[in-house]
């Protein structure tokens, strides 16, 4: 599952000045999450972060499996490559240049037992293996703490950080922007370079076993827009991509899932949605039927109804 959102900052308010920072998701048999902080000196910030997020997701979820296979090297030129060409294009509508739409770039993608996450520019990317958060990805600052990188004006290819690794005991993981970071990950007194996460992110995490995603993206919304934000004058923004197993959650939890259905019917498309994930992206109905042990009509009935529902 997937959940994100974003909070305009104290000191872009005072002036009358959008959120420039944005988030994308999408759930399914590859799960992504993105955010982008949009370079303060960037004329067209906002659309900057909107569209260099959106363009990594739609890679990310086409083709995770082709960045993997091709390795870090391979895999970070072809996303660098794909966002890039976005900026470019859009740069182009609005009549400006790739540098007046700078940003930052998150970003994490699981499937299939294996993770793929990025990291270009300021920002963290946090990791929670039983039970507890830890950091994956430090913030890439320069000599001040408000220098860093962005896409497309980074200094090369090296300046995105990628890590894999098999998903096996990880619950999930948390993309956040410097602002948001500052507010739920802070340097502690004692400590003052090392950061420590917040109680109010197992909160969230947790939120996610017991009640709807929408009700939990709703309250990470508040919270960053309420005492979150109060910790810093930066605009927040965080996606929360978290491990859910449905064979262990409720009929209640189910249906907010899958969908409204019998409790029949639920369960054949919790069949289906565990076939799918586990095969491989461009697998036909055939194939997915097999692992699911099911009818190729009842797959392609359920997959069609998960498909409508964001699945991919």
């Amino acid at each position: 599952m997937a959940i994100a959102a974003t909070a305009q900052g104290r000191a872009h308010e005072a002036r009358g000045a959008p959120c420039e920072d944005a988030v994308c998701t999408v759930e399914g048999p590859v799960t992504v999450a993105a955010v982008a902080d949009g370079a303060g000196s960037a004329r067209h910030a906002k659309r900057g972060a909107e569209t260099a997020a959106r363009a990594a997701v739609r890679l990310l979820r086409d083709d995770l499996a082709g960045l993997l296979r091709a390795g870090p090297s391979c895999a970070r030129e072809r996303v660098l490559e794909v966002v890039d060409g976005a900026l470019a294009a859009e740069a182009a509508r609005l009549g400006a240049t790739p540098r007046d739409l700078a940003s930052t770039l998150l970003f994490v993608a699981v499937r299939q037992g294996r993770f793929l996450a990025g990291h270009l520019g300021d920002g963290l990317v946090g990791i929670r293996r039983g039970g507890r958060v830890e950091v994956l990805s430090q913030p890439a600052n320069g000599e001040h703490a408000n220098e860093t990188v962005f896409v497309p004006t980074r200094r090369g290819p090296g300046d995105l950080r990628l890590y894999t690794g098999a998903s096996e005991g990880v619950d999930g993981f948390v993309l956040m922007t410097d602002g948001a970071a500052d507010g739920l990950w802070g340097a502690t007194a004692e400590h003052p370079t090392v950061r420590s996460p917040s109680s109010v992110l197992a909160r969230w995490w947790h939120g996610l076993d017991v009640f709807p995603a929408g009700d939990v993206e709703l309250a990470l919304a508040e919270s960053l827009a309420g005492p979150v934000r109060e910790a810093t004058r930066d605009d927040c923004g965080v996606a929360i991509v978290r491990t859910v197993g449905l064979g262990r959650l409720g009929t209640a939890r189910s249906r907010d899932l899958l969908g409204e259905c019998g409790r029949r019917a639920l369960r054949t498309r919790g069949r289906v949605a565990r076939a799918w994930s586990a095969v491989d992206v461009d697998a036909g109905i055939d194939v997915i039927a097999r692992r699911a042990r099911l009818h190729p009509s009842t797959v392609r009935r359920h997959l069609d109804k998960l498909r409508r529902l964001g699945w991919g």
